[in-house]
């Protein structure tokens, strides 16, 4: 059933659930919108607050994702309805444990460690918000439904942000368009080391125009990346071609192969007879937008990144082809390292990164080897799987963390995760077809 039911085709993708019986999550209507309240706040973390963080050190800071998987935990726990997932937490805790093994065992090697404490430490904040859920039967696909819903109206925002953003540098282009970090408070802002600003060049090779980040995103391959989300969500459930449209047009003009690459392996998905359909109608699609766009807007700089593998400290290069190299060149320094790896921080400290580009599976594998990659895949792979989300969403969102999410201990992918699937009680959205369009909680009976 389509989530646009019972309202205009022109509606925004978003409908606060009605106030109902005090039932589902939470016993009190305070509860109820306490868990709203988080869930709104975590929706911001994810788009509009990227930049922003709390400054704890000079170089570290606590990011808005972070705070918004905590949130909802402790919303889940005030209204009453949190519980202790089995498999989750037996999953974080092999993580732990093997992280700390790794810690130990190379921690006392000489010459001095080059493991990190504050790696190790990070890590484990970071993902122990995977353990807790709603409990069974607190929640249900209404609920989850008003929720995906939410996110598709944040990611159509800041589509319509960048849109606007990348045209109104034909007329003028103060910093701030494209970069607002220096407006922010130094001791809200989310640690600093992105470029903001990609520039696309001519064929001549003079500088045309700024790719958009969306404004608000840290950088446009994040950008692109929301834009992904958003369209497998619609595509998922209401399929409103004007949504759909915004958010692709946002996609193209981030000129970043990290959303294209989310996207197309999740319309791979599901897989059966109509795989091959979707496939076509994705390359006609993307070739029609070459076709009719190209030259505006410039599309051949999108395949033309292609040739960046090949080209040392380019960004393609520095995010997977040198520490994929890396890791393999020394995953046998050690006894140990194929199994256990050189311990949490090493990657960067042994220099098996450029330009500080940290891939999830290389450094997994070099942190902590192939018994804790293997610990790190049944953790988030559990935690993909508990809602029984659309599975083209599922795998747009493993693919992003696995390699495009930045790395290992970057909370903003893991944060959509633990939105869309992790948080929610076992098998919620699986019954999606049958649910009655987003009206309230667990409680308010099919109407």
């Amino acid at each position: 059933m389509s989530l646009s039911a019972g309202r205009p085709a022109w509606q925004l993708p978003l409908q606060w659930p009605q106030a109902t019986a005090p039932s589902g999550v939470g016993d009190s209507l305070l509860g109820e919108r306490l868990f709203k309240a988080a869930i709104l706040f975590a929706m911001l973390a994810f788009t509009v607050l990227d930049r922003f963080g709390l400054r704890v050190t000079e170089s570290t800071s606590i990011s808005t994702s972070l705070m918004a998987m905590y949130g909802l935990a402790a919303a889940m726990v005030t209204a009453g309805v949190a519980e202790l997932n089995v498999r989750g937490a037996a999953a974080y805790l092999a993580v732990f444990a093997i992280a700390t093994l790794s810690l130990m065992v190379n921690a006392a090697v000489e010459p001095p460690p080059l493991v990190s404490a504050m790696s190790f430490l990070l890590l484990g904040v970071i993902y122990a918000p995977l353990c807790v859920s709603l409990r069974q039967g607190a929640a249900g696909p209404e609920l989850w439904r008003w929720t995906v819903n939410l996110f598709t109206a944040f990611a159509l925002f800041v589509a319509a942000a960048g849109i606007a953003q990348f045209f109104i540098q034909f007329v003028f282009h103060p910093a701030w368009l494209f970069d607002y970090t220096p407006l922010i408070p130094e001791r809200l802002r989310a640690t600093s080391g992105w470029n903001t600003a990609y520039l696309i060049y001519a064929s001549t090779g003079e500088a045309q125009w700024t790719k958009s980040n969306g404004f608000f995103m840290r950088e446009p391959s994040i950008f692109s990346v929301v834009m992904a989300f958003g369209l497998l969500c619609e595509l998922s459930l209401a399929r409103r071609k004007w949504v759909m449209a915004i958010l692709a047009m946002g996609l193209v003009l981030s000129y970043a192969a990290s959303g294209l690459v989310c996207l197309a392996a999740g319309l791979l998905f599901p897989l059966g007879r109509n795989t091959a359909a979707r496939i076509v109608a994705f390359v006609v699609l993307a070739a029609g937008i070459f076709l009719l766009f190209g030259e505006a807007l410039n599309l051949s700089h999108l395949y033309n990144r292609v040739d960046e593998f090949a080209v040392k400290n380019s960004s393609a290069y520095c995010r997977f082809v040198y520490p994929t190299v890396a890791t393999f060149q020394q995953i046998d320094s050690h006894a140990w390292t194929a199994l256990l790896g050189h311990g949490p921080g090493s990657m960067e400290r042994m220099g098996a990164t450029c330009h500080n580009h940290e891939v999830t599976y290389a450094k997994a594998l070099f942190e902590y080897g192939l018994v804790g990659t293997l610990a790190f895949g049944v953790l988030v792979l559990g935690a993909l799987n508990r809602s029984a989300a659309p599975l083209r969403i599922r795998v747009g969102a493993g693919v992003t963390w696995v390699l495009l999410g930045g790395n290992l201990l970057d909370p903003p992918v893991l944060l959509f995760i633990y939105v869309v699937s992790a948080m929610w009680p076992k098998d919620t959205a699986r019954s999606l077809k049958l649910a009655a369009p987003a009206r309230g909680l667990r409680g308010a009976e099919a109407r």
